[in-house]
Parts: C-alpha cells; sequence; structure tokens
C-alpha cells in the first residue's frame, strides 16, 4: 500500500514577511511538487483517487491575515488550514499531565461523533 502524508503548518513562528513564507513554500514544492495533492480535489476526495493520481502529500497551511500569503499558497497547491480541512488541536500547555489530559478529551470528542 501506498502512504499518504499530511504535512501540517500551522504554527510558523518567527515568519515576519511574506518572503519567510514564499520561501517554506519554495521548499516544500521543490521537493514534493509532483505528489502534492492540489485543493481542487475537493474535501471528499478518497484514498483511491489520490493513489490513482500518484499523489502522496496533502499539505495545509496556515490562514495568514496577509492575503497575499493566503494566494501564494493556494497557487503553489496547499490546502487552507481551516477547521473544514484539518483540525490541529493545540492545548498551550507545558506540562506532559495537562498536555495528555486535553489530547484525551478531544480524541474522545472525535470518536463520539
Amino acid at each position: 500500500p501506498m502512504e499518504v502524508v499530511l504535512l501540517d503548518f500551522n504554527h510558523v513562528y518567527g515568519f515576519e514577511s511574506d518572503e519567510d513564507h514564499a520561501r517554506l513554500h519554495n521548499m516544500v514544492r521543490k521537493y514534493f511538487a509532483k505528489l502534492m495533492v492540489p485543493p481542487d480535489a475537493g474535501l471528499d476526495v478518497t484514498y483511491g483517487q489520490v493513489a490513482g493520481d500518484g499523489k502522496q502529500v496533502l499539505a495545509f497551511y496556515v490562514r495568514c491575515n496577509k492575503a497575499s500569503v493566503d494566494e501564494s499558497a493556494r497557487r503553489l497547491d496547499f490546502w487552507p488550514h481551516t477547521g473544514l480541512t484539518i483540525q490541529s488541536p493545540w492545548p498551550k500547555s507545558q506540562s506532559a499531565d495537562h498536555l495528555s489530559s486535553k489530547l484525551r478529551s478531544y480524541a474522545g470528542e472525535i470518536c463520539a461523533d
């Protein structure tokens, strides 16, 4: 079976300019361009469709406040990072116990759905 890899870029600390984002976009595209599943594949894309197209990478990129960065990400086959595409809990804790508790709670909510 073929692997599918999710790249989830949502906390990009120290990115001060559009150029910082562009460098990351370019690096990801350099290595994964031929394997990236484009966002226009839709939220209901299946593993079979992805595999049939020879794609293996879905790259999610944080929605930035700057429209130019957002547009750049869309043009480069990055999926928007929204609650509809991927959920990435961020417990904001440095305590292992607190982190574990939050993640278990989150996992319980998902399994209950």
